[in-house]
């Protein structure tokens, strides 16, 4: 007679990289949904960061949602915390045990993502080494494909571009393997689904983390001009996208003077001249960005907005 083995309905990490503690705990992801036994693969990806007291050596185990939502977090049993069989097994995948489970053991800092296989007790890790560009596909049509920006190489990017139809991500320009489909809830997925979407038809900041597998796709409303060109730092000139050269545009009389552009009328995300130069108009920045120094004057302003790297704004006297 055939016994299937005990798999929770939800699994987190604890360890040296996290904490030891509920609060601390990271929750694993069903690959799939529904059943755990017929989708019996979770997986994680977590940060492992040095520092002046730990350099290597972190440890880890596996908590299951009884002992997660349960009166005792440490309980062991069938049903109970999941290790590895020897203290310190450093290796990169084999099998899980509840028998008097051990620490199993990442040796140094990186991202990982552990995938463990409940119907089988077994577990892989594998270290992520993110690319420096990733490609959004279809949000304008579905020739193009346009780079989202990961500038720390932490598997976070990002880019600003018009969307007007439903869109996927996919890890080159060239070809369409491994694409990304959305899973719900801005998470999302290799394993097939439908494509992302939003709301409405407009201009957005597109973020992905691919460490955590999720995307966002916040509405940029406006993009202003700002500064002693108008007159003081309280007052916005607004810019209106143009979709046709796909640069935020106005023509408008400035004094001489300092300006920036903001977005949505807040200072959360600015841009000015990069490496802190004011004249650098040929390469803005949203990472404290200098102000940009404007002779006075009537201009066509176009400021084109698409990542770190590639912004810039053409002054045009009229």
């Amino acid at each position: 007679t055939l016994k299937a083995p005990y798999i929770s309905n939800a699994y987190y990490l604890i360890g040296d990289m996290l904490a030891w503690s509920k609060e601390g705990a990271k929750a694993f992801t069903q690959k799939g949904s529904g059943d755990v036994y017929d989708n019996p693969e979770f997986e994680v990806v977590f940060t492992v960061t040095a520092t002046e007291e730990k350099t290597n050596d972190w440890y880890w185990k596996i908590v299951p949602a009884t002992n997660y939502d349960g009166e005792n977090f440490w309980y062991e049993g069938e049903d109970g915390i999941v290790g590895v069989a020897v203290d310190g097994d450093d290796s990169f995948e084999g099998e899980l045990v509840t028998t008097k489970p051990q620490a199993g053991k990442v040796v140094n800092p990186g991202i990982y993502k552990m995938t463990i296989n409940m119907m089988q007790y077994t577990y892989k890790i594998e270290e992520l080494n993110f690319n420096e560009y990733i490609y959004e596909i279809g949000g304008l049509d579905w020739s193009s494909s346009r780079p989202l920006y990961g500038q720390n190489f932490d598997g976070k990017y990002q880019g600003y571009y018009w969307i007007n139809s439903e869109f996927k991500f996919k890890p080159n320009a060239e070809n369409w393997d491994g694409d990304w489909e959305d899973a719900g809830n801005g998470t999302m997925t290799t394993e097939g689904g439908p494509n992302m979407s939003v709301p409405a038809a407009g201009f957005y900041q597109i973020d992905v983390n691919l460490a955590d597998m999720t995307y966002a796709a916040t509405l940029v409303e406006s993009i202003s001009i700002i500064g002693t060109v108008n007159g003081n730092w309280d007052t916005d000139t607004d810019l209106t996208y143009n979709k046709e050269t796909g640069a935020w545009e106005v023509t408008a009389t400035l004094s001489a003077g300092e300006m920036k552009f903001r977005m949505n009328h807040d200072w959360a995300i600015s841009w000015g001249g990069a490496n802190g130069d004011g004249t650098n108009f040929d390469d803005l920045t949203q990472n404290g960005g200098a102000n940009l120094q404007v002779a006075a004057g009537t201009y066509l302003i176009q400021l084109y907005i698409q990542y770190e790297g590639a912004n810039k704004v053409v002054l045009t006297a009229q």
